[in-house]
């Protein structure tokens, strides 16, 4: 992801890379949505992609195995103009 969950990196940078992502996405033909996912654990990066427009729409069971235990992944979706 763009932005790690330990605090680090800058949220002024991620979402200018994720505007960036959306807007070439839509530069694309064909293409209807950005799809991503993101652990349920990374909340600031989870609230970042929401401000940008993502929804979320489904949570994946056990889609990480980190540090002996199992950790959910949230799929995100956002259209593109």
């Amino acid at each position: 992801g763009c932005l790690p969950a330990d605090g680090s990196g800058t949220d002024q940078g991620a979402r200018a890379l994720v505007a960036d992502v959306i807007a070439r996405a839509g530069q694309v033909p064909g293409v209807i949505q950005v799809e991503l996912f993101v652990s349920v654990e990374n909340t600031r990066a989870a609230r970042l992609y929401e401000a940008a427009g993502f929804e979320r729409v489904a949570v994946l069971p056990r889609a990480l195995l980190t540090d002996g235990r199992y950790v959910d992944d949230l799929l995100l979706i956002r259209r593109v103009p």
